[in-house]
């Protein structure tokens, strides 16, 4: 093993996802000055399903679950042990989820960076990249976890909707003003830079076509 990819144990991992969320630019020139090991993925994806599966917790205590086990077709089971196991189907599902949607928006991103940079970019590199920009959405379930925590409202979350007390999300003003969650616009900043180490191409030009790749579907959303 060469000295550059001993560089790039478990410890150097986590203080790349911290040099990302410092300084995106400078942290992602850190990750292609080393050679890619695939614990480069997969420890940041494994933070994101943890910290994932602690806020489902969260909302799953809160929620009323009791109501579901007095449905006659499910009292046949134990209480406890149904519980046991709607608490496993969703972490299931959520893992499932997490990982076909990190696999799809790097689809994307490996699409676009090809197009702009003109070039085949290897599927590899963009992968690490998808993955160390994780470290704002991991930061960003904590922060969410602990805003429920403190507020005892399992809907608490980082928008402008719920922060500035906006209106119902139900209606069109205020779906919008949820769309607008402060980690989502970082993560967008973080993928901006990471499109750009890519590509080679300007970050306020990647910045762009990150920030119009997510902002698209939430207006056809509308």
């Amino acid at each position: 093993m060469s000295e550059l990819e001993r560089d790039h144990t478990d410890g150097s991992v986590l203080g790349l996802l911290l040099e990302v969320i410092a300084d995106p630019v400078a942290g992602f020139r850190s990750l292609h000055e080393k050679a890619f090991r695939w614990e480069g993925v997969l420890i940041p994806l494994m933070l994101f399903v943890g910290v994932a599966c602690i806020d489902l917790v969260v909302r799953l205590g809160g929620d009323d679950v009791r109501a579901l086990l007095k449905a006659p077709s499910l009292l046949a089971s134990d209480e406890e042990g149904f519980r046991a196991f709607v608490h496993f189907s969703s972490v299931i599902h959520l893992i499932v989820g997490v990982a076909l949607t990190f696999l799809g928006s790097t689809l994307v991103l490996w699409l676009v960076g090809s197009f702009l940079a003109n070039d085949r970019l290897e599927f590899r590199n963009v992968m690490s990249v998808s993955a160390v920009g994780l470290s704002v959405p991991i930061l960003g379930g904590v922060a969410t976890v602990l805003l429920i925590l403190a507020t005892g409202n399992l809907e608490a979350r980082f928008s402008l909707g719920f922060l500035l007390g906006g209106p119902d999300s139900m209606s069109l003003l205020g779906h919008l003003m949820d769309s607008f969650h402060l980690f989502h616009l970082w993560y967008v900043v973080v993928l901006g830079a990471g499109l750009s180490s890519l590509t080679g191409l300007g970050y306020r030009l990647c910045l762009a076509v990150c920030g119009v790749i997510w902002i698209l579907p939430r207006l056809l959303a509308f």
